[in-house]
C-alpha cells in the first residue's frame, strides 16, 4: 500500500493508505503517472487548535472534490501518531460542502479582516542575483521567492483578492 501524509509532524508517516496501484490526485497532488498537479485542487490539512495549542480537529478540505479513493481511505483511517509517540483515534464528524461548516469552523466563516491560525510556510525561496542583490517583483516591491511574495502568489492562484497589492492589502482587507 502507498501511503501519504498531512506534513504535520509524525503525522507524516501514512496517515492515509491507499490500495496498491491506485492513485487519488485530490490525496497526492499527482496524477497517475506521478507529476505534479497544477492549480492547488489537492487536499488540505487543516489543524484547530483548543486554547493550550493542542489540536483537537483536523478539517480536510479539496476546492476539488473527494474522488471514490480518497473517500475510501477516509473511511479506512482509524487512527494517527500523536506527537508523544501513542496513538490518537480518529472520529469522522462529518461531510459536506463549506458553506455547511460556517458555524462549526473559523476556516469557512466570512470575515472582514483575515488573521491566520497556522504559521505560514512559504514553498519557494527567496531569489538574489549573483551578487546577493535581492530581485524584487516590479509590481508588488517584494522580493521574489519572499514568504510575502509566496503568500501573495498563492492568494493570486486561488483567485482571491484580485487587483489588491500588498501597499494597499491593510485598508482595503479590513474595509467595509
Amino acid at each position: 500500500m502507498n501511503a501519504i501524509g498531512s506534513g504535520h509532524g509524525k503525522s507524516r508517516n501514512s496517515i492515509l493508505r491507499l490500495p496498491e496501484g491506485k492513485n487519488s490526485p485530490t490525496l497526492t497532488g499527482c496524477d497517475d503517472t506521478g507529476a505534479p498537479l497544477t492549480g492547488n485542487e489537492h487536499v488540505y490539512f487543516l489543524p484547530e487548535c483548543d486554547a493550550h495549542g493542542y489540536v483537537t480537529h483536523m478539517t480536510l478540505h479539496a476546492p476539488g472534490e473527494f474522488d471514490e479513493i480518497a473517500c475510501r481511505a477516509f473511511g479506512q483511517l482509524r487512527k494517527v501518531w500523536g506527537a508523544e509517540g501513542f496513538d490518537v483515534k480518529i472520529v469522522l464528524l462529518a461531510t459536506g460542502q463549506p458553506e455547511d461548516f460556517a458555524l462549526a469552523s473559523p476556516y469557512f466563516r466570512k470575515a472582514k479582516t483575515w488573521v491566520s491560525l497556522t504559521p505560514f510556510i512559504p514553498v519557494r525561496h527567496p531569489k538574489a542575483t549573483r551578487t546577493g542583490i535581492p530581485k524584487t517583483d516590479a509590481q508588488k516591491h517584494l522580493q521574489i521567492g519572499s514568504a510575502e511574495h509566496d503568500c501573495w502568489r498563492l492568494i493570486e492562484c486561488a483567485g482571491l483578492f484580485s487587483g489588491i497589492t500588498p501597499n494597499s492589502a491593510s485598508t482595503a482587507l479590513t474595509a467595509a
